[in-house]
């Protein structure tokens, strides 16, 4: 394999060398998901799964939040779920205890929109907040109305 200033790439057709997939500045998922990568990077805690069933009404609404924060955690920043490969899905929805044919769906741009609020990239977890529904600082995961100020 060709190498260029000392890291490892692929040569293109004009003969320069770029670089893996796996070593560009925005992350993307690999071809081939590894079973260790499932294991550590894709696998919720108890804490995560109990959260999401709050979260949610559905079966598919579970599995594509599930899938949603993991991924972001793993990526920092939110894939579409059309670019998560289907080892990973697959693994969550067995972990989920969910059938087969349960597919990650948010069903409206309104829900993608809740679910990405909820999981926020900045933060390592949401078990991280300050009490049920709430983040550290007491801002809500959910929209409230617009703020006022208390009169002078």
């Amino acid at each position: 394999m060709p190498r260029y200033g000392g890291v490892a790439g692929v040569a293109d057709r004009s003969g320069g060398c770029v670089a893996s997939i796996e070593r560009t500045a925005y992350p993307q998922f690999k071809r081939a998901v590894p079973v260790r990568e499932l294991d550590e990077a894709f696998t919720p805690t108890a804490g995560e799964i109990a959260w999401a069933r709050e979260q949610t009404r559905t079966a598919e609404h579970l599995l594509a939040l599930v899938v949603l924060l993991k991924s972001c955690h793993r990526l920092g920043y939110f894939p579409a779920l059309a670019e998560v490969p289907p080892p990973v899905t697959e693994h969550v929805r067995g972990l989920l205890e969910l059938k087969p044919e349960v597919q990650p769906d948010h069903d409206s741009d309104r829900t993608l929109r809740q679910h990405k609020s909820l999981v926020r990239p900045g933060w390592a977890s949401p078990l991280t907040r300050a009490g049920p529904g709430r983040w550290p600082g007491g801002r809500s995961g959910r929209r409230r109305g617009p703020r006022t100020t208390r009169p002078t």
